[in-house]
């Protein structure tokens, strides 16, 4: 029981256990921005453009690492909340991520813009905290 170390008023521990009412204790989960991107393939996914009406802006759309894939070992596959495939987030960048996904780290993106009459979908790629 020696190792333990007293709490110090105005010290971190102190401010989190409330020796400062004014500074709020935020949550530690927060969404962190990590880039934006066109998904890539839409015009090979059958019916695109009714999957494409049924979104808007903000909408978050799911992730799912496919390392099987016979193209690309790291292919990151982007569905809507009912699991249709969208397309892919292009080969150029997809490495880091699926490298974050790969450990386990919760990543998804949110629709930033979309163009169902010409197959056009842009998003931002986020990383839960």
């Amino acid at each position: 029981m020696s190792d333990i170390v007293p709490v110090q008023p105005g010290s971190l521990a102190g401010v989190l256990s409330g020796g400062v009412p004014a500074l709020p204790v935020l949550p530690f989960a927060q969404e962190i921005y990590l880039t934006h991107f066109e998904v890539a393939g839409l015009t090979y996914v059958p019916q695109v453009e009714a999957l494409l009406k049924s979104l808007h802006k903000g909408q978050r759309l799911l992730l799912c690492r496919e390392p099987e894939n016979q193209y690309d070992e790291y292919a990151i596959l982007v569905q809507d909340a009912d699991r249709h495939k969208l397309g892919y987030m292009p080969r150029r960048m997809n490495h880091i991520p699926a490298r974050l996904m790969d450990a386990g780290k919760l990543l998804y993106v949110k629709v930033s813009t979309v163009h169902w009459d010409y197959a056009e979908l842009s998003v931002d790629l986020f990383m839960q905290g």
